[in-house]
């Protein structure tokens, strides 16, 4: 009876997490840019690890931005594929790392790199499977502006073939235990592939270093912010800033699954 009980638990949870999805705000865009902010330098800093397929359509988005002012920093961690000599081609800033040093885990040393090497006053952290429409980082930008605290935005999960739906269930989950109030959103964590953060704010947290032992780090920058007592605000994004995860294959989407677990028993 117990484990019946435990199963209509999941259920629900499972069932509540589309309607918890759909609480969120979208990221607005449609406000114009506020005096002088259209003059901030945004390091834009992607973490990427074997992803020659993803990078350069990622690249090939940000050099089509309507909003020029960025600098972009490729941080290429330990690949085994042409992740580098693509990022190259592109004539952005490329990081190159092998060795993580003792107790760095996941991609935390890269994105402390990327930060590290940044020259804008704000950060922008993207997973290279991103993709962005023209007008996507005019409209962080113009969200950030409103009150200039750190936003993260879950991309809208584009799919293309049958078994790629079946990996919606982790980003509903992640969504979802953001959403747990039946009120309002709670704001338990980031969500990982797009974080902005002011350089300020990110120093005021320690960066990535304060966050180099979890797995799980977008959920524990959002407890350092919270530490912290600096407010954050999550949104979800739509066409303009979408994602599509695990197109190599139904084997991608295996090995993809099985990652994700370990990170989530290891964050426990």
């Amino acid at each position: 009876m117990q484990h019946i009980i435990e199963l209509l638990i999941v259920l629900l949870g499972i069932g509540m997490a589309p309607a918890l999805y759909y609480r969120f705000p979208k990221i607005p865009g449609n406000e114009p840019l506020s005096e002088g902010c259209g003059r901030r330098k945004i390091s834009v800093v992607i973490p990427a690890r074997n992803e020659e397929e993803n990078l350069p359509l990622l690249l090939e988005d940000l050099r089509k931005q309507c909003y020029e002012n960025l600098e972009i920093i490729v941080v290429d961690d330990g690949s085994k594929d042409k992740t580098g000599e693509i990022s190259k081609s592109f004539g952005v800033k490329v990081i190159t790392i092998s060795d993580k040093p003792s107790g760095w885990l996941g991609k935390t040393w890269a994105c402390q790199k990327g930060a590290e090497a940044s020259e804008g006053e704000l950060l922008l952290f993207l997973d290279a499977d991103v993709r962005l429409k023209a007008q996507a980082v005019e409209r962080i930008l113009k969200t950030y502006e409103k009150k200039r605290i750190p936003i993260s935005v879950q991309p809208y999960h584009k799919t293309e073939k049958c078994y790629e739906q079946a990996s919606l269930f982790f980003n509903l989950i992640q969504i979802g235990a953001n959403g747990v109030s039946l009120k309002k959103p709670q704001n338990i964590g980031l969500y990982g592939p797009l974080i902005i953060f002011s350089k300020e704010d990110y120093i005021t947290i320690g960066g990535h270093e304060s966050v180099k032992e979890n797995i799980v780090e977008d959920m524990a920058l959002g407890g350092k912010l919270k530490e912290a007592k600096i407010p954050y605000d999550l949104y979800v994004g739509d066409d303009e800033i979408s994602f599509r995860m695990y197109s190599g294959g139904f084997k991608s989407l295996l090995e993809g699954w099985t990652a994700h677990i370990m990170r989530k028993r290891w964050s426990l």
